[in-house]
């Protein structure tokens, strides 16, 4: 079964008690199967709708990574 590993990186803006705030992040990410395969087809710097879940990096860890079950391409940067 085909697995990928990559990193994501979020910016954005969220209103919170009332005030705009400004979100910037990085994720990693692991994409399983056909999933893998959207992944890697996806152009870099190209926006993208994410569909998956979080889970624990491994039993051990308490550090978190998307799972991608699917994505589609919204737009360039």
């Amino acid at each position: 079964v085909p697995v990928i590993e990559c990193r994501l990186q979020h910016e954005g803006g969220v209103l919170e008690g009332g005030m705009h705030r400004q979100v910037e992040f990085e994720a990693f990410a692991k994409a399983v199967g056909e999933a893998s395969q959207l992944v890697l087809a996806a152009p870099l710097g190209v926006k993208l709708e994410i569909r998956g879940f979080l889970a624990r990096r491994s039993r051990q860890s308490r550090s978190l990574v998307i799972h991608i079950t699917g994505l589609k391409a919204l737009e360039s940067v």
